[in-house]
């Protein structure tokens, strides 16, 4: 079984940036960005989710194409990894890239290159994987 895990690297006032790990037994074989909303008592739809073990599995809809669902999240459900770039992308998912960079010049960090990152992760996830966020 794969293994993905998140750090939280720096906590802003509206945004959450991150790495994301993913290993194959003990082999490092892909490294994304992240960006969350910050943790706000893990309110529906206006905060990350709790650091805790999680599983993700693959998924696919209309509105995400395809992408990872984050299973056995207190309180909350359908918690998603998909492609995004800012914080207005996101209703509490995790959204994933493959760098940081200030996009749109409003001093702020947000990730880049989401879409083909995410294209990377699901093809690497195929199955249920186990989630670590730190």
């Amino acid at each position: 079984m794969k293994r993905l895990i998140l750090t939280r690297l720096k906590k802003e006032e509206d945004r959450t940036l991150g790495r994301l790990l993913v290993f194959s037994g003990l082999d490092l074989i892909a490294n994304f960005t992240t960006l969350e909303l910050p943790f706000k008592n893990n309110e529906r739809g206006n905060s990350s989710i709790l650091s805790a073990f999680y599983y993700v599995e693959p998924r696919t809809a209309d509105r995400f194409k395809k992408h990872l669902h984050v299973v056995g999240v207190p309180g909350r459900d359908y918690i998603l990894i998909h492609a995004g770039n800012w914080p207005k992308d996101t209703n509490g998912c995790i959204l994933v890239g493959s760098g940081f960079n200030d996009i749109d010049g409003d001093g702020k960090i947000e990730i880049m290159g989401s879409r083909k990152a995410l294209n990377h992760l699901t093809e690497i996830i195929t199955e249920k994987a186990e989630l670590i966020i730190l």
